[in-house]
């Protein structure tokens, strides 16, 4: 519900006029504020009155101000009678009367935070020396008020209205928040004020006469013990909270002041001084509740929480998050360093972690990363972040929060997808695209890089004598050697058809190329046994290498060299290789410019070797 303050005119504004205009017009500003006033007081016998000194609090209400079956409002200022949140409403409206002369505002009751009254606010210090306030009580009670006002009936003597007791009021004004008592030495009542009776429903002579720790609960009365006997030893004044008995039955939070006057011979009696802190107790434990509800969503969610503040420190982590990351519960669940926790995750992962964090501490801005952990040896686990800013409510960062949540499942069904869309699925080498994927990678960072092309000698007769699934078992045969006769760090895939290349990285010299050619050219050279027969094949073998000069121009000029022409340097070399039929490698000696203008070849001897060949 949104409120304003809004000065406005009187409800009965017509009837302002009309005496303004018996008045002819020779009303002052005060005479039309306390016609305003009139006017409304008459028009709502069931309102509440009180008058309020300049300073704010509430004052007697003076004889001259004439009442028509209003009750008279006590207490301290009007602020206690709003919700928090309506407080500064009211002072707006106390503002806005002095400088105006009159005010309205709408208001939520502080023990009634559903109820609305409006109060009226007019400056009659030129007559009276006061501000006043009437206050119309919420619709739902105004006819039972009007009743009981005596609507129609003569108006109540102007010597200080009706007083407060009626129980409508006490559903309107809250009761007072302080009191005092007056024990003798033995804790027993012997006086009280007037507030006590409001604030707890009692009659002097129900509490005259009788000890305290009877009004006191159970499991406060050591509390208030102690603190009596520390009174009486000390003669120093003494504070406990306790919770005292209500008439009614319910219990008030208050905190009590033992003030020790029994050696003066003017009072000769322990003051006790009670405030009203229900209030607080009731939002202290409102957020104890809060508290143990978030704590128990927090340990039952089934992602990781973590808690930092604006220097990066620990605040706050659950449970489900040492184990998400592979740290043991048995370490207890207490907030520890911030790199403790991040231990299981790799090098990478704390550098990205860190980093992110960075981001949205300083910059305020939220992050998403997926880092690696590797809480065992030989174990891997993926790890999603997802991190929030906190901020004050002046906008300053305070902190973030973060969710971790295992993606580990997911990140290997995407790496799964990813594979079976790179693999050839018959040898399982890489693909065309993939193999030349990587080689163009390779050839950009101007790495030192060899491409061998291998084709199969005698494989057509293969497939011609034993059919297609022969020869589909031999090219999985001939892929398991080449897989098994390259380096580590080499990559094999299949062009098509009985064609291979192999990616040899980091390549130091044409010298070491060859051998390696060799070394594969000896591994698929041979008999193979397969479920049609034993077999003989032999490869053919062309090498060619980008890179391998130290020179810095040289370096350059292999990086504008395409994968496509590096893998057309090596075929070409590699049909130099069939035609000597001795199953030896052959290096490619062709530079770089030659290689382009024969590109244009390419296409007549690719359709060439197609119709030499049967499709794989």
């Amino acid at each position: 519900m949104q409120l304003v303050v809004r000065a406005r005119a009187c409800p009965l504004a017509a009837r302002r006029e009309q005496a303004l205009m018996a008045g002819k017009g020779s009303e002052s500003k005060r005479g039309t504020l306390e016609l305003a006033a009139e006017a409304l007081l008459a028009a709502h016998p069931e309102a509440f009155v009180c008058a309020v000194a300049e300073n704010g609090l509430i004052a007697p209400l003076p004889g001259t101000i004439e009442l028509r079956g209003q009750r008279v409002i006590e207490g301290r200022s009007l602020i206690d009678f709003v919700v928090a949140e309506d407080r500064n409403l009211v002072l707006e409206s106390w503002a806005q009367a002095l400088r105006e002369g009159a005010a309205t505002v709408r208001t939520r009751l502080a023990d009634e935070p559903g109820q609305e009254v409006e109060t009226h606010v007019f400056d009659l210090r030129a007559a009276h020396g006061i501000m006043m306030a009437v206050i119309l009580p919420p619709a739902s009670l105004q006819a039972g008020l009007r009743d009981s006002a005596g609507m129609g009936q003569a108006p109540a003597a102007a010597s200080g209205g009706q007083p407060v007791g009626p129980q409508e009021l006490s559903e309107v004004v809250p009761p007072p928040r302080h009191c005092a008592l007056e024990e003798d030495e033995g804790a027993n009542v012997i006086g009280c004020d007037d507030a006590f009776g409001r604030m707890f429903g009692y009659a002097p002579q129900e509490v005259i006469g009788g000890g305290v720790l009877e009004h006191i609960h159970p499991d406060d009365r050591g509390r208030a013990v102690e603190s009596w006997l520390q009174m009486l030893q000390t003669g120093r004044d003494q504070y406990y909270r306790c919770r005292r008995r209500h008439r009614d039955g319910h219990w008030l939070w208050v905190d009590s002041t033992l003030r020790n006057f029994l050696h003066d011979p003017d009072r000769g009696y322990v003051l006790v001084e009670l405030v009203d802190v229900s209030l607080e107790m009731h939002a202290q434990e409102a957020l104890r509740e809060r508290e143990e509800l978030l704590s128990r969503l927090t340990e039952s969610m089934p992602v990781g929480l973590l808690q930092v503040d604006r220097s990066g420190a620990v605040v706050y982590q659950n449970a489900q998050l040492r184990e998400l990351i592979g740290l043991p519960r048995s370490r207890g669940s207490g907030a520890e360093s911030l790199e403790g926790l991040l231990e299981p995750l790799t090098v990478a992962g704390r550098r990205e972690f860190h980093t992110a964090l960075s981001a949205v501490l300083e910059q305020g801005a939220d992050r998403d990363i997926e880092v690696d952990a590797e809480p065992e040896p030989e174990s891997w686990r993926r790890v999603l972040f997802a991190m929030r800013t906190l901020h004050r409510e002046e906008g300053v960062v305070s902190g973030a929060i973060i969710c971790a949540l295992d993606v580990t499942d997911r990140t290997r069904a995407r790496i799964e997808l990813e594979r079976r869309a790179s693999i050839d699925s018959l040898t399982r080498c890489y693909n065309r695209e993939e193999i030349l994927a990587r080689v163009a990678k390779e050839l950009a960072a101007g790495s030192p890089t060899g491409l061998l092309y291998v084709d199969l000698d005698e494989f057509k007769p293969v497939n011609d004598r034993f059919g297609h699934a022969a020869g589909d078992e031999l090219l999985q045969l001939v892929a398991e050697r080449l897989r098994a006769a390259s380096r580590r760090a080499d990559d094999v895939g299949r062009m098509g058809g009985d064609e291979f290349v192999v990616l040899m990285r980091s390549v130091r010299s044409t010298q070491g190329a060859m051998r390696t050619a060799r070394r594969i050219a000896g591994s698929l050279s041979g008999r193979y046994r397969t479920s049609f027969g034993s077999v003989s094949v032999r490869a053919a073998i062309g090498v060619a290498c980008v890179g391998l000069e130290q020179d810095a121009h040289e370096r350059s000029r292999a990086r504008s060299v395409r994968a496509e022409e590096l893998v057309q340097l090596a075929d070409e070399a590699m049909y130099e290789s069939k035609g000597r039929a001795r199953g030896m490698p052959v290096l490619a000696a062709a530079t770089l410019s030659p290689l382009r203008r024969r590109s244009q070849a390419a296409p007549a001897r690719a359709a060439r070797r197609q119709r030499a060949r049967p499709p794989h």
